[in-house]
Formats: C-alpha cells, structure tokens, sequence
C-alpha cells in the first residue's frame, strides 16, 4: 500500500467512490472460479480520527486470492486490492491502489505485475498490459515512482495523480479495464503451481510489506502491534 496521507485537513468529509469495488471486482471473477462460504473472510477496525477500516480476503477457485482493504476517514479514502493468481506462470498480480484527499487523486495505481520466473513469460504479459495502458495514457502523470516499487511495476503500470478530481471516473474505467484482461488472462489459463514462482511471490509479498509506504500509516492509525500481524498474516500473507 503507498498510502500517503499524513498531513493534510480538508474542511469537509471526503465523497466516497469506492464503497463496494471489492465486492464488484470479485462479482466480475466469479464466472471464471466460484467462493465456498468458507473461504471469505470480512474484518472491520476503527482507528484514531474517524477513520474506518473494512477488509476483505476471498478465495476464488481456478483464480486465487482476493485481498482488499479500504478505508475512509474525514480526511482521506484508500482503496488497496491484490489477487493473488494460483497460476504464477502464466498470470500476473492484479494489484490496484487508489488514494484520494478531498476527491481528488494523490496516488492512483492499476497494474497486472508478472511474479514468473521465466523472462520471456514476463515479456508476453507486460506486451499485453502495455497494450490496455495505450487506451489510459492521457491521465495525468502520477511522476516517478517510489524506489521501492519500481522492480515490480510493469510497463503498462497506471500510475497517476491528479489536482482536481477530474480523474476519478476515467481512473475507475481504467481499474476494471485491467480488472476484464486479468479475467480473460486467468479464463485462458487454469492453476498450475510452480515451486519456483511462489517463492518470487513470497519475496513479492515481504518486499511490500517491509517496504510499503502504507505499514506506516496504518500503524499510526489502526497500531503498530495490530498492523504488523495484518500486513504479515491478511493482506501479504
């Protein structure tokens, strides 16, 4: 999570744009693999200063893991969502994150980012994600990205910000424009487990969680004990 929202004061409330995205992005998974009532699981947390955390982790046979958080608060509205596919060498990570203050976009990010081990599969996935980025590349530019993230990005990554608020619904478009290329991708491909590839996702998973911008803010929100064991044992688990 990037999650950069530490010192800002809006006068009023922030609209909210992405209560139920969760819900529609598993909606929009669910004709390629099914959820049995015991692999969801819904947690809530209230932090300091209004803020509301709800998270999400679904299971959908033949995709993967589904984790989402979102979290709202006068000041601020986070949506973070990963899938994490069970068939690492032919599918990427869907991995979302869009942080707005006052409606307006401090950091939006959409991106399908290949975990394989094999480069030339690498390459097959990024051609197909840079050829989506073509339909979104007059957003506006977010900038470079953070060190830490740059070796995961693929070249078709979004990564945008805005001033104005304007970017909200071509970002939303953008979002479930990757969202229907990952389900075409994870249709066309079913699970196959590779050694190799979950453990480059198991790196994936602790450079974000060691890395992530994110762990920071939740911590002084929601605590450090708490968002230790939440990063390690739901989001990144």
């Amino acid at each position: 999570m990037t999650a950069l929202v530490a010192n800002s004061t809006p006068d009023t409330p922030v609209e909210t744009h992405f209560q139920g995205l969760s819900t529609s992005t598993v909606n929009t998974l669910e004709n390629v693999g099914f959820i049995s009532p015991y692999d969801s699981e819904v947690i809530t947390r209230a932090g300091k200063g209004g803020a509301e955390l709800q998270y999400h982790g679904e299971y959908l046979h033949k995709v993967g893991d589904v984790r989402s958080t979102y979290i709202t608060s006068p000041r601020a509205e986070i949506f973070n969502l990963m899938v994490f596919p069970e068939n690492l060498e032919h599918l990427p990570v869907f991995a979302a994150e869009i942080v707005l203050f006052n409606g307006k976009v401090r950091v939006g990010v959409i991106d399908l980012q290949p975990v394989c081990n094999t480069i030339w599969r690498r390459h097959v996935i990024s051609r197909r994600v840079m050829a989506h980025h073509s339909r979104f590349n007059t957003l506006p530019s977010g900038g470079p990205l953070p060190e830490w993230a740059v070796s995961h990005f693929s070249p078709g990554a979004i990564h945008t910000s805005d001033t104005n608020g304007e970017t909200i619904p071509r970002l939303l478009r953008a979002y479930y424009d990757y969202l229907h290329l990952f389900r075409k991708m994870a249709q066309t491909y079913p699970p196959l487990p590779n050694r190799y590839s979950e453990q480059m996702l198991r790196e994936y998973k602790a450079h974000h969680i060691k890395h992530s911008p994110g762990t920071v803010y939740l911590s002084r929100i929601f605590g450090e004990d708490w968002t230790r064991d939440f990063m390690r044992l739901k989001m990144y688990a």
